[in-house]
Formats: structure tokens, sequence, C-alpha cells
């Protein structure tokens, strides 16, 4: 319940980004924000193993990856259906009586407030991009169990909003609808360091079979993954990857460009 309705103190803007995951992993439990997890540098570096020259590069990598399967196909319609990228709000005051109007598009901020993990938010038709795909209509939450040690503080602070849904509430809805904007499977040699919630970046070639897809290749976030060991002391790390964004930003730690 409190996921959706927080903001990032760091890694983001307030009034431009909002949401956070809860999840468990071996570790324990997590309360992380969206954009701290995609702000994360690489834990973790992978080439494709069908890539032009891997073995010479590998030393820049810590492994390489047996099998992948890419699925960066967006679905245009769902994505706007869901207000991944424009979003109204339309919010009623009871205590003064304001109606408010607030359109926000997500494509106007791409650079400024929100850490994406890859260059871009992808390139939708102009037709619809400037149109509100998604409308929130909320009754804002003034006046209601004030906090205060005593009833002449709740009382002085009786104007005080609860929940900003301006700040909050379409921002998150953007940003959850975002995450899965690219999703990839990949199998690698067994690493039972990796937990979900951690950032690899991987190159894989562009469909010549030279240099690395500068789409495709990049950060991603583990949203998912299993380890499968077999006789013969051999095994497997399949791991679920997600992103909200597309474009290669550089790996960190000085070894890739």
């Amino acid at each position: 319940m409190i996921s959706k309705k927080s903001i990032p103190s760091s890694d983001g803007k307030k009034g431009k980004t909002a949401g956070f995951m809860f999840y468990q992993t071996s570790d324990g439990f997590h309360f992380k924000s969206i954009d701290s997890l995609l702000a994360q540098e690489p834990v973790r570096r992978y080439i494709y193993a069908g890539t032009a020259d891997a073995s010479t590069q590998s030393p820049e990598y810590d492994s390489e990856i047996v099998n992948l399967f890419p699925n960066n196909n967006l679905v245009a319609n769902q994505k706007y259906r869901m207000g991944a990228y424009n979003t109204k709000l339309i919010a009623f005051n009871p205590y003064n009586c304001e109606y408010k109007i607030i359109e926000q598009d997500a494509f106007e901020d791409d650079d400024e407030g929100t850490s994406r993990s890859g260059k871009k938010l992808p390139v939708l038709n102009e037709k619809f991009g400037a149109t509100p795909t998604r409308t929130t209509y909320v009754l804002k939450d003034i006046g209601t169990l004030p906090t205060g040690k005593n009833p002449r503080e709740q009382v002085k602070k009786h104007e005080e909003e609860n929940f900003e849904v301006e700040q909050i509430l379409n921002q998150s809805i953007r940003r959850y609808n975002q995450l899965c904007t690219g999703t990839m499977v990949i199998d690698i040699a067994p690493d039972f360091d990796l937990h979900a919630g951690d950032c690899i970046h991987i190159d894989v070639p562009d469909t010549g079979g030279g240099e690395n897809d500068k789409q495709v290749s990049g950060r991603y976030i583990i949203g998912s993954l299993k380890h499968r060991i077999v006789e013969g002391k051999r095994g497997v790390t399949k791991l679920g990857l997600v992103r909200d964004s597309f474009g290669r930003k550089p790996a960190g730690g000085g070894m890739l460009s």
C-alpha cells in the first residue's frame, strides 16, 4: 500500500517520479524506489556468446551469455491505456471547492527528474503522444485526522493535504508501467551471488553480427532468477531482465564506452 504512495529522496525529483518496490530475496526484505533500482551501477557485465570477437573481449566482461531471448516488442496501445507516458489528473479540493486539471507528459521530462536504465524512452507515434491516455479522478484528502500532539496542533494543520496527489499519484502510475518496457531472458553460468533487484550490463550483437546493438544492449534490472543444477556438476542461472527505456549507457568502471 505504501509503495505506490512514496517518493524517492534521491535518484529522483519530487513531482517527476514516484513508486517503490517491496520484495524479498535471500538477503531479506527490500523497499527500494524504481529510480534507485535503475540508477544502480552494474554488478556484472556479460557479453552474448554470439557477439563478434567475444573471446577477445571477454576480459572486459565477467562471463558470457549462453542463451538469449529478447522481447523488446512494445505494445503501444497497452502502454497508452495504462498511462505509461501521458496522464491527466482531475482533482477536487473539498475544503475550498477547487477543481483542478493537471496534464503530465513523461517525454517532456525525459532527461530531468527521473533515473533511467537506458538513454531514452521509446519513440512512439506523435499523433497520440500529446494526448492524455489515462485520466485519474481524485477527491483530495484534506483535514482528515491531521497530525499533532494535541487538538490545537491538529487544528493548525486542518488545511494540510495528507496525500499529495499532484506530486505522487500519476507519477507512480507512469513509472510502474514504464518499468517493463524492455524485457529479456538470458542463461549464464551458475552465479549464486546475484539477486532480484541487481543491475547488470549486457552486450549483444546487432542484426548484422558486427558491433554491439546500441538499442538492445545496456543496463537491465534482474526481475527474476532461478538456478538449475543437474548431474555432472553442471548448472545454469536463468535471469529475467527488465528496463524502462532503450539505448546503451556506459557499463561503468571505466572499461566500456
